[in-house]
């Protein structure tokens, strides 16, 4: 039986079971990651930005997506909407200061606009101009994990099998679902090369 804020020590996950309501008789699961968890992940950013005082807007953003969209997939299936707002904020607040004390001799303003851009309905967007591989100057934003997506995982049917032909349909159906929404990655596994041939008609 699950309790009430149960930690599980193989899984950087918090378990929280809500009790009962008229709209959830039985209680309700709610998974959401550990505060260590997050501590140790802001601690990560905080280690990289503080390394990284020197480098170029450019570099810095270079270094620091691939672990906020890689963090970000992790969490993105539990919820984890707040969590991603609170990261974001305290990500701000790194950044502003990498910004201050590389130009400790300029205003707020100053430095605002020298890293910061309105991006649609953000005004505080970390970005910076680049050349691209065509030589065209473009924004090269820093990911926002306050607005990735929640998405929920759907698990497969326990009696679904790819081999059998009775649940082609059924593989197809939720096949297209994963790549509709850019979920979808091929997968290394001894299941890649029936997946290729079925799906990719290699």
């Amino acid at each position: 039986m699950i309790r009430r804020g149960q930690l599980f020590k193989n899984l950087p996950l918090f378990l929280a079971v809500l009790p009962q309501s008229p709209k959830y008789r039985n209680g309700k699961l709610i998974q959401k990651p550990t505060k260590e968890g997050i501590k140790r992940f802001v601690q990560t950013l905080k280690e990289t930005i503080h390394k990284n005082q020197a480098v170029s807007t450019e570099v810095l953003i270079h270094l620091l997506n691939p672990k906020l969209t890689g963090w970000s997939n992790y969490y993105r299936h539990y919820c984890s909407k707040r969590t991603f707002g609170n990261v974001a904020n305290k990500l701000f607040a790194l950044l502003w200061m990498w910004a201050k004390k590389r130009h400790n001799r300029k205003g707020k303003l100053w430095i605002v606009r020298k890293y910061f851009r309105t991006k649609e309905n953000k005004n505080w967007q970390f970005s910076t101009k680049v050349a691209n591989k065509k030589g065209k100057v473009e924004w090269l934003d820093l990911v926002d994990i306050s607005h990735t997506p929640i998405r929920r995982h759907v698990k497969i049917k326990g009696d679904a099998t790819p081999f059998d032909p009775a649940y082609e349909e059924y593989f197809w159906i939720r096949h297209a679902r994963r790549k509709a929404k850019r979920l979808f990655f091929p997968c290394k596994s001894q299941w890649s090369p029936w997946w290729e041939l079925k799906f990719n008609g290699s």
